[in-house]
């Protein structure tokens, strides 16, 4: 047997290209993993990349509504197989990517290695890699692999799952929005605690450094000195006014008048206030006041102790 070549039979000679052209543009950094896109947390406008007919487009569609009812989608029809689809495809991407939507989803359903040629072309691959907007690529089934996979800057199995992967749960959201707002509510109230707490200690702090305190004290301090000095005044003045009354009466006892009282009497020389208190000065037939408790008298001395 002599042979001038050789060819791989069916669609071997097919994936051989495609192993070539991916290593080249592999080469070129086309694939590189830093330059990929992130996909946004919160797309508000989609555009889907595919045929208007095909199923991948009413399952995206179904996804997309299910999970993010509020994003607006907009489709930009192409052919996804076939020696036109390349070109369409490119067309289709570029105008997608002059829409200014959040994110692009490029997707068709499975088949063979020949249905799936459009995405393994090398225009299709640049054009991929050259778009500025997010692109998630959902192309075949989960086995299948395309160059617009490598590409795209997030490869999903399925169109379905390129729909999920670009969108996010509402309802999820929803409910953790709503833990979110349990905990800041948590952490608003208990740091409102924590700051009144610490108000309430510097309010205290500066109470009791405040001058308007320092004079309340004072003033209390005062208050209390004065009651105690005037007690002690009053209790000092009862104490000399007893002593007072007590000399009082003994010296009442002891005045003339007492004495007097008991039959004492107080002899004077007529007209004078001399008091007689030795009968050596006094003579007969000398008149005398005699002062006697009820009053007074007048006495005419009779006999002397020396005319004895």
């Amino acid at each position: 047997l002599y042979a001038s070549a050789i060819e791989s039979a069916g669609a071997g000679d097919l994936l051989l290209q495609t192993e070539i052209l991916k290593d080249k543009l592999d080469a070129e950094g086309l694939f590189n993993p830093d330059t990929k896109a992130k996909l946004p947390t919160l797309p508000a406008t989609i555009a889907i990349i595919t045929s208007p007919s095909a199923a991948a487009y009413h399952d995206m569609l179904h996804v997309i509504t299910r999970r993010w009812p509020i994003a607006k989608v907009q489709l930009v029809p192409t052919s996804v197989q076939g020696s036109e689809a390349p070109i369409e495809i490119v067309d289709a991407l570029n105008a997608a990517d002059d829409l200014n939507v959040d994110v692009i989803l490029l997707g068709r359903g499975g088949g063979d290695v020949e249905d799936l040629a459009a995405f393994n072309s090398e225009n299709v691959v640049r054009a991929i890699a050259a778009t500025t907007t997010p692109l998630v690529s959902g192309i075949g089934h989960e086995t299948d692999f395309t160059l617009a996979d490598f590409a795209a800057d997030v490869r999903a199995p399925t169109p379905s799952a390129a729909a999920e992967m670009a969108t996010p749960d509402h309802k999820s959201l929803r409910e953790k929005i709503y833990v979110d707002s349990e905990r800041i509510l948590e952490a608003v109230a208990s740091k409102i605690q924590m700051s009144s707490m610490k108000l309430d200690e510097i309010d205290g702090m500066l109470r009791a450094l405040s001058p308007t305190n320092a004079i309340q004290n004072a003033r209390q301090r005062l208050d209390h000195l004065s009651s105690i000095s005037v007690s002690g005044i009053r209790n000092n003045i009862c104490a000399k006014r007893l002593t007072l009354e007590k000399f009082d009466h003994l010296l009442f006892s002891l005045g003339p008048d007492a004495t007097m009282d008991r039959g004492y009497a107080i002899v004077t020389r007529v007209g004078t206030t001399e008091i007689i208190s030795d009968p050596d000065v006094i003579s007969k037939g000398q008149l005398l006041d005699v002062l006697v408790a009820k009053g007074k008298f007048e006495v005419e001395v009779g006999k002397t102790p020396s005319q004895e």
